[in-house]
């Protein structure tokens, strides 16, 4: 879990498949507000945010996602990283 004061927003991996989830504060008060999940982040391994500028009015989400590939000789993981910027909390996604 991940909060980012700035956006009033929590960024979770949840659920049984380990979506990334965006959790605005306001729904921790019990206000009906929904949980928005990031799409293609299913098997989510890690993530990380951070500011993309020093203002801090953009923020950056970088995730590992397992993803499998296959040939006929070997079967190997690799983790792919994607790079999600964000202009201002909920209302980009």
């Amino acid at each position: 879990m991940d909060y980012i004061p700035e956006e009033q927003l929590l960024v979770v991996l949840a659920g049984k498949q380990r979506y990334v989830r965006l959790v605005p504060v306001r729904a921790l008060d019990g206000d009906e507000v929904e949980w928005v999940k990031i799409p293609e982040t299913k098997g989510c391994l890690s993530f990380t945010t951070g500011p993309l500028t020093h203002t801090r009015t953009q923020h950056c989400l970088a995730l590992a996602v397992k993803r499998q590939v296959s040939d006929k000789h070997t079967r190997t993981q690799n983790c792919l990283a994607l790079a999600v910027k964000q202009q201002y909390a909920v209302s980009f996604w």
